[in-house]
């Protein structure tokens, strides 16, 4: 993301999302079939979107030894994708603002999950505090959980995008014990990612993306149960169906 200038109050600032009142419609719908350009932005109708509130790891972004700027982008673009399965929804859209670069920055859902939700709490995104404070819940699960990223250190994507890519008193650097496992804020899908010290007591379903892409859920009663290596964990097949999931075929 390039270096850009807010001319208005002599401060210019460094590649990110600034919102801004100018020509935003908020509470404006964007709906249909979704493209990913990165881990927090996204095209519908050739509209381009930044998700709102949060900032999600850079495409050539390193954390430690995981590749979180792909992942995120892999990531989002799994959660979009289960609107090509037959009977899901479109993602739905609805516009907060505009940023420097005429993007609308909007709330992005899809069949009812919160797209910056599930991705922050994955572990892929962090809240972005400078303009809002609605995804730090889902910050904190993932820190106190060491989802994704948190695993490992990170510099924060704000300080990569400008040239500081050692991690920061903020970042992630999981070098003590931390707090118990907490439930996910409701706002975002009911998955959790595999290396959660211990999903919610009820949620046992594993979600399984094999070799050719199939999204397949078990059960306790699958016969390949204690063989699977979960990407996700649910705590319904309702929810694992919503998220893309099929039960195995007999």
């Amino acid at each position: 993301m390039k270096k850009f200038y807010k001319k208005l109050g002599a401060t210019f600032v460094f590649g990110a999302v600034l919102p801004s009142a100018a020509l935003a419609e908020p509470g404006r719908a964007i709906v249909g079939a979704a493209t990913v350009v990165d881990g927090d932005s996204l095209r519908i109708n050739n509209e381009p979107i930044r998700l709102w509130g949060i900032d999600a790891f850079e495409a050539n972004q390193m954390c430690g030894a995981m590749d979180c700027g792909q992942i995120a982008t892999s990531r989002l673009t799994r959660l979009v994708q289960v609107q090509n399965n037959p009977g899901t929804p479109n993602v739905i859209c609805i516009e907060k603002s505009k940023d420097n670069y005429g993007r609308t920055v909007a709330v992005c859902r899809i069949g009812g999950v919160d797209l910056a939700a599930t991705l922050t709490i994955q572990g892929f995104a962090l809240a972005y505090r400078e303009y809002s404070l609605d995804y730090v819940p889902e910050e904190d699960f993932a820190r106190i959980n060491r989802t994704g990223a948190w695993a490992f250190e990170f510099a924060n994507p704000w300080d990569f995008r400008r040239g500081r890519t050692e991690s920061s008193d903020t970042a992630g650097a999981p070098t003590q014990p931390v707090e118990t496992p907490i439930n996910p804020p409701a706002t975002a899908a009911p998955v959790y990612s595999s290396n959660r010290q211990s999903a919610p007591a009820g949620c046992s379903i594993k979600g399984n993306i094999n070799s050719r892409g199939d999204r397949i859920y078990h059960t306790t009663s699958s016969p390949n149960y204690s063989r699977t290596v979960p990407e996700r964990m649910f705590c319904t097949e309702a929810e694992a169906r919503a998220a893309g999931f099929r039960a195995p075929r007999r």
